[in-house]
């Protein structure tokens, strides 16, 4: 299972070497497109670092909102779905192809991942527009939700994503991070979680049932408070387990 990180979305954890800290424990990152943080500079940089550590890149699109940094739920037709993923993978990749990299995979942020996660028409225009931009892109997607669905009925490779330090209830979806118990602080509580994730076994949900998650991917969080303690915990668990 990798260990994917969102990142490119903050200039100071850019320079004061955040952000290329994380790079040491994950395996793969999300750039911000600019679109609801990051700039065109970051995305160098960001892209100029993931080589010089030789982990995966991705673009990490979002809601064209930058006030509410991508996570207010946007109602936008088909056709605007799937040209806010072009116009931000055409951002990156000018980048990307001049720095001589490859982008390897999707994963669209807050707001929009979570509509895609549940709505199948945001699904269906990101797996659309994501099989229009590269056929060998991999889509990363809520784990068992509908933006993994609608990937895998095009044909495209997926990774079902998991994350450590977010409450889940029991239909699979994740907490919305207003509700009290969304978010984890405890590194115990967050340690719990990803074992299970990593070992195959149930997670307990915040209504107290035990659901199992398929798990490809597991995300950290770079603006979480003690994101790098989380990040190196997920990579040592991961060590211990292969």
């Amino acid at each position: 299972m990798e260990i994917n990180c969102d990142l490119g979305e903050n200039l100071a954890f850019l320079e004061n070497g955040t952000d290329k800290a994380f790079m040491t424990y994950v395996n793969a990152i999300n750039i911000a497109c600019t679109f609801h943080a990051g700039s065109t500079y970051i995305i160098e940089k960001t892209i100029e670092n993931a080589l010089e550590k030789g982990i995966h890149i991705g673009f990490h699109p979002s809601f064209n909102d930058v006030p509410n940094f991508g996570r207010m739920e946007i109602a936008l037709k088909f056709d605007e779905i799937k040209s806010l993923i072009h116009e931000q993978y055409d951002i990156i990749y000018a980048i990307a192809n001049r720095l001589g990299a490859t982008i390897r995979h999707i994963k669209p942020h807050g707001a929009l991942y979570n509509m895609s996660a549940k709505n199948n028409l945001y699904a269906q225009a990101i797996a659309e527009a994501t099989l229009e931009i590269d056929s060998n892109l991999i889509l990363v997607g809520l784990s068992q939700s509908f933006s993994i669905v609608e990937a895998q009925k095009l044909g495209l490779n997926v990774q079902n994503e998991v994350f450590a330090d977010r409450a889940y209830d029991s239909n699979g979806a994740l907490v919305n991070r207003n509700i009290a118990g969304a978010v984890f602080s405890d590194l115990k509580q967050i340690e719990i979680q990803a074992s299970a994730f990593l070992k195959g076994n149930k997670i307990k949900t915040i209504d107290n049932e035990h659901i199992r998650m398929i798990a490809d991917t597991i995300c950290v969080h770079s603006d979480t408070p003690n994101g790098l303690k989380i990040a190196e915990l997920l990579r040592n668990l991961h060590n211990e387990k292969i």
